[in-house]
């Protein structure tokens, strides 16, 4: 997982669920259940016909969850006594698949590629396609928005520490503050993210993003800035 999961809260905090939900990476499948493996153990996931299924904001289908998939839950835990988290049973109301995240300050932008300052200074290269979707806040939007000094998270397929091809690009809503989270959830210092789309194609068009611009305040020669998608 990218680092920008730890910070935007997604990280490795799915004990928090001991109240209620749960999470892990999904070792079985069956029609009712999934088998969830956890820093703590095993955590089986009863779901019914109105357990909701959402990734990068969008409603999924039950079908589409995959073996080694990592799986954030929310519901509620049976029985009147209280199981160390990350094990023992959840009956799920939600479950979202949870993608590698980055996110960071927007240095420089040439095409569909845009360079980052991560949280701890390191350079992020993130990939966009034309089937990323872009976000502004908790409203669809275009590529337009992504800017040199703007904040943003990306959600899609990392394929090195410091690369990463976008599904989804989040642009805060104002200059100096993080967006939120994927499916809704509120970033540190930023506001809750837009609920789930109701089918995949009905959030934002791609649209088109400055090209060429960049941040004179930040040198981008750094070796680590990314690999070729």
């Amino acid at each position: 997982m990218g680092r920008g999961m730890r910070g935007f809260g997604h990280g490795h905090g799915f004990g928090g669920g001991g109240f209620g939900g749960g999470g892990g990476t999904i070792t079985a499948v069956t029609p009712t259940t999934l088998t969830l493996r956890t820093e703590q153990g095993t955590e089986t996931v009863t779901t019914t016909s109105s357990t909701a299924y959402t990734r990068e904001r969008l409603t999924m289908g039950r079908g589409q969850l995959r073996v080694g998939e990592v799986v954030r839950v929310s519901g509620s835990r049976p029985g009147s006594g209280m199981t160390e988290p990350g094990t023992g049973a959840v009956a799920a109301t939600r479950v979202e698949v949870v993608l590698p995240v980055e996110a960071g300050r927007v240095a420089s932008i040439s095409g569909g590629t845009y360079t980052l300052v991560g949280p701890d200074g390191q350079l992020l290269t993130i990939t966009s396609t034309p089937s990323t979707r872009y976000y502004t806040g908790a409203t669809a939007g275009t590529a337009g928005a992504v800017e040199v000094g703007t904040f943003v998270m990306a959600e899609g397929t990392q394929d090195s520490v410091t690369h990463l091809v976008a599904d989804l690009v989040a642009v805060a809503p104002a200059r100096g503050s993080m967006p939120g989270g994927p499916d809704g959830a509120a970033g540190p210092d930023g506001p809750a993210g837009p609920a789930a789309a109701p089918a995949a194609g009905s959030a934002a068009s791609s649209g088109s993003a400055a090209t060429g611009a960049s941040d004179p305040g930040v040198a981008l020669t750094d070796a680590s800035a990314g690999a070729s998608a």
